[in-house]
């Protein structure tokens, strides 16, 4: 297991608009010492099991404060501090619903992590550039529209409403959809993308 907390509480800095960021983010109106007094005692006393490192960051969940810290990773700067929904932890969510805010020609995020995985949502038209993963295998399932699929010495691939295929590691591929397409990916949750010219 990494050691994220030993490093984040013997590195941990601030930008000067962090300090107004938390104070809005968590309805307090605390000062600069009294805010890195309450970030320091938060990351010291969670539970290593509750850092998940996402992308370049850190997240801290502290269920008993009911706070969620990020800290980029690379620099151990505090980035912000949420307050948790704890019905989000047990909550029923939609796909549709979900996509269906979804205004831009292409949005990709995490809907939830799951150990060292995530669950990707994917609303796009357009194409995607070459690209493969060095450690990570991807599994696409399209809720929507249809998606295309390259594969570097392989058959193309049409993927529509309830089809899925898992991309090996190391697979050069592209994605393409001529209309607007809805598609999950669960993948590991590290940064693993490689493009290729």
């Amino acid at each position: 297991m990494n050691n994220y907390k030993r490093e984040i509480l013997d590195k941990i800095c601030y930008t000067e608009l962090v300090y107004e960021r938390i104070n809005k983010k968590l309805s307090i109106e605390l000062s600069k010492d009294k805010i890195e007094e309450m970030i320091f005692a938060i990351i010291k006393e969670t539970d290593e099991t509750e850092f998940q490192k996402t992308g370049k960051n850190i997240y801290i969940t502290n269920n008993e404060r009911n706070i969620r810290l990020t800290i980029n990773s690379y620099t151990n700067r505090i980035i912000t501090a949420d307050k948790m929904n704890k019905k989000k932890f047990l909550s029923k969510q939609n796909f549709k619903e979900i996509s269906d805010t979804v205004d831009k020609a292409y949005d990709n995020f995490i809907l939830e992590n799951v150990n060292d995985h995530c669950l990707r949502i994917a609303v796009f038209q357009g194409e995607y550039k070459w690209h493969y993963h060095n450690n990570t295998e991807e599994l696409f399932v399209v809720l929507e529209g249809e998606l295309k699929i390259e594969i570097t010495g392989s058959e193309t691939v049409f993927l529509r409403n309830g089809d899925f295929i898992k991309i090996p590691a190391k697979t050069i591929h592209r994605t393409s959809a001529a209309v607007r397409t809805v598609n999950l990916c669960f993948e590991k949750n590290v940064e693993d993308t490689i493009f290729v010219d």
